[in-house]
């Protein structure tokens, strides 16, 4: 009797071991989408600027549609004039006081845009959503659209839409960035309500994660990025040519290569840029500041004037540089860059 009570007791305190251990790597492992403000080169990623002709329309469906807060508006990322009157949203899912978007009137927006899927250029912005089903049918409701093709859409875990103003929005159920417990169950249970059409949980997320953009050479676009920025890799090289892509994408025969950049001023699994090539190039894009569309990211710089000659090093060019520490440069392939002059800590 004693050996057997001395097993059974041994048999407990080990259990409650491991599920003292799961419960700490649980609370430890937790998800922080924190800006870190005190980053080594004084880069932080800020800022997504779009140009639409109604922008407190497009401003209420974000807002509506995604949980977009809205901000007062103090002109910081403001870099077309006093006549350019915009809108300033807090993207989801983060603490602290990143990232923002910028919606900016139509009043200036008078040449091309919103890009296409595979245009050369900022061609969409990403979510990721516990509900993927009911995020779509709410961008529908509100005047949005889908593109891409799957017979049942509403099984898919990865589908493209538009806005109302015609840019295009990615939505995709969280995939995660750790293996972490929270993630995991996050994932597994995002993936099962929607491939079998459950109702979402009490608690379903919603959270910006990148914008895409379109290169004619993914590879080169991206050591840009880690050159100038302190971009890093994340993530697994792309390599899509099936006919999942295509359906996705609305694209047939399409091929796309490309990885993903951790941008500067984020915990692990805060936002990134996707870098994409096409085996099938559209002619529109890059876009400029007057444009519609998805005009133009922005960082934090702790270091203009290095920064502005390692852009002119790695193949970029300066458009402006102004006395109240703010510029305004565009990549190798032509896409707009705002900086403005931070403190670094």
């Amino acid at each position: 009797m004693t050996i057997k009570m001395k097993k059974r007791d041994m048999g407990l305190i080990i259990l409650g071991f491991l599920v003292a251990g799961f419960a700490a790597w649980w609370i430890v492992s937790a998800p922080r989408n924190k800006v870190i403000t005190d980053t080594k080169a004084g880069f932080i990623f800020r800022n997504v600027t779009i140009g639409a002709p109604d922008a407190s329309a497009l401003g209420s469906f974000y807002r509506d549609v995604f949980g977009f807060e809205v901000l007062k508006d103090n002109g910081e990322w403001n870099f077309t004039g006093p006549d350019s009157k915009g809108i300033l949203l807090k993207a989801p899912g983060y603490d602290a006081d990143g990232p923002t978007f910028r919606i900016v009137s139509s009043s200036m927006q008078t040449r091309q845009g919103p890009l296409g899927v595979n245009d050369l250029g900022f061609a969409h912005i990403c979510f990721e959503a516990d509900d993927v089903r009911g995020t779509v049918k709410k961008i529908v409701a509100a005047g949005g659209s889908i593109i891409s093709t799957f017979p049942d859409i509403e099984k898919e875990v990865c589908v493209y839409t538009k806005d109302p103003a015609g840019n295009i929005v990615e939505v995709h159920v969280p995939t995660p960035s750790s293996i972490t417990p929270q993630a995991m169950v996050r994932f597994v249970g995002s993936v099962l309500r929607t491939k079998m059409k459950l109702n979402p949980s009490k608690d379903a997320l919603i959270r910006f994660l990148h914008v895409n953009i379109v290169s004619r050479d993914w590879n080169q676009l991206k050591n840009f990025y880690q050159a100038v920025f302190g971009c890093t890799p994340f993530g697994a090289r792309r390599d899509y040519n099936d006919e999942w892509i295509a359906n996705v994408v609305g694209i047939r025969d399409v091929r796309v290569e490309g990885r993903h950049v951790a941008v500067p001023g984020y915990s692990l699994g805060g936002p990134t840029l996707e870098i994409f090539t096409y085996s099938k190039k559209a002619k529109q894009g890059p876009l400029d500041l007057m444009d519609r569309g998805i005009v133009s990211v922005g960082f934090d710089i702790g270091d203009i004037a290095t920064t502005l000659r390692a852009i002119v090093n790695e193949g970029g060019t300066v458009v402006t540089s102004r006395g109240d520490g703010s510029a305004i440069v565009k990549d190798p392939d032509g896409n707009t860059i705002q900086m403005k002059r931070r403190t670094v800590n």
